[in-house]
């Protein structure tokens, strides 16, 4: 199920930028004779993407004018038929103290914006449920390539997944890859005995994350203490 969603307050966006947008998530979007027709062409090209979420969904506004009011409007909706959303982005609308006390009434905090046009919003982890926390031993983590196929086992990743961390990023950020897919916590324990090159890799690794973690994709790390 989708964990990120666009809402489109724009009248006439681009359709470019709908286009675009809907490959990665499902769009709600005020409806427009504009709109209307970007939709209607975006629901043919994406078609079951999103199933059993809708590619595009139009709603019914009484002041296109009113662009705030429009994006916050529609958001107990959005969230009902989302249940795994942990990112907005809103297109057409000004950032502003009002917007942002609306959407933390969703429990939505800001976050680095990732698409060109946006405001970006993000639910923290400790604000979703059930989420998993999946445990990496660094025992005997010796190298780099360990770390990697520790991770592959827990994430359930395919035998020809890439080591790097665009590869990661497809994989965990874009989706339908691992048999594991967000959200969730990676949990690091005995990382205390690990060598120079260990330990400057799972710096990498934790910045890597936490960077994807501010841009609103619900995912976190953190490294256990060693017990005594």
């Amino acid at each position: 199920m989708a964990w990120e969603i666009a809402v489109i307050v724009d009248p006439d966006c681009s359709e470019s930028a709908v286009d675009t947008l809907a490959r990665y998530m499902p769009i709600w979007m005020v409806d427009t004779p504009q709109n209307k027709e970007r939709a209607l062409s975006v629901r043919k090209a994406v078609g079951e993407m999103w199933l059993p979420e809708a590619v595009c969904t139009t709603f019914t506004v009484k002041d296109l004018s009113a662009r705030e009011y429009n994006s916050l409007s529609e958001l107990s909706a959005v969230d009902l038929h989302h249940p795994k959303m942990a990112k907005l982005n809103f297109v057409g609308v000004d950032d502003s103290d009002s917007l942002r006390t609306g959407v933390n009434e969703f429990d939505f905090i800001p976050a680095m914006a990732t698409w060109p046009g946006t405001i970006a919003f993000r639910r923290p982890l400790d604000m979703l449920r059930n989420v998993p926390r999946l445990h990496l031993d660094a025992s005997n983590w010796k190298k780099k390539d360990d770390i990697y196929e520790s991770l592959f086992t827990v994430l359930g990743s395919p035998s020809w997944h890439g080591k790097s961390f665009s590869a990661l990023n497809d994989s965990i950020v874009t989706g339908s890859i691992n048999a594991v897919e967000i959200p969730y916590t990676l949990l690091i324990r005995n990382l205390k005995s690990a060598n120079s090159e260990v330990r400057a890799f799972v710096f990498d690794l934790v910045t890597f994350i936490s960077e994807r973690e501010m841009e609103g994709c619900p995912v976190s790390i953190q490294i256990e203490a060693d017990s005594k």
